[in-house]
């Protein structure tokens, strides 16, 4: 991870790559406080899965409190494969028969602020960072079926536009 600083209060980094970028929202997600977890279903879902009252007694709630990063994951596109070409060919092609798709975004955030269903955050190391026609592609369409989606640049703008989705305000951009 590069090394942090304090900007204006909030905590920003200089990184020389878009992955330590994603590991410093990943690290500072661990921390973040996201609201109960009661406020979830209590009741099982219909297709047999498990409402609150199975998590419960399978301990996962024994927890103090939910952090962002419970709800996080990651997407390994453009991951880098060792190997002759060949091997990274059939290797991609694995991946795709497998559900790779080129354009998801980085991270994806399944925690629900109404009425959207959770957030999807491409991130770019800085403004003239490429954004590909499936990643811009793959916003518009989760944005169309409901979700929050974002390109987002460097750790502050990425940080912003998490915190306006968790406070349910849907601002195109960050002011200033």
């Amino acid at each position: 991870m590069g090394a942090a600083r304090i900007v204006d209060g909030t905590v920003g980094a200089l990184y020389s790559t878009e992955n330590s970028l994603q590991e410093a929202i990943v690290e500072w997600a661990r921390y973040r406080r996201v609201p109960p977890i009661g406020q979830l279903r209590d009741e099982p879902f219909r297709a047999g899965g498990f409402g609150l009252a199975q998590i419960k007694e399978e301990g996962t709630t024994h927890k103090e409190f939910w952090t962002l990063h419970d709800f996080m994951f990651a997407v390994p596109n453009g991951v880098q494969i060792a190997g002759n070409p060949g091997r990274r060919a059939r290797y991609m092609n694995a991946m795709k028969n497998r559900g790779l798709k080129p354009g998801v975004s980085d991270l994806i955030i399944a925690y629900p602020v109404a009425p959207l269903h959770g957030m999807y955050l491409e991130l770019k190391l800085q403004e003239k960072s490429k954004v590909s026609d499936p990643q811009i592609a793959w916003k518009h369409l989760m944005s169309a079926v409901g979700y929050y989606a974002v390109i987002a640049t460097g750790f502050n703008d990425a940080v912003w536009h998490v915190e306006n989705y968790l406070r349910g305000s849907y601002e195109a951009h960050p002011p200033g």
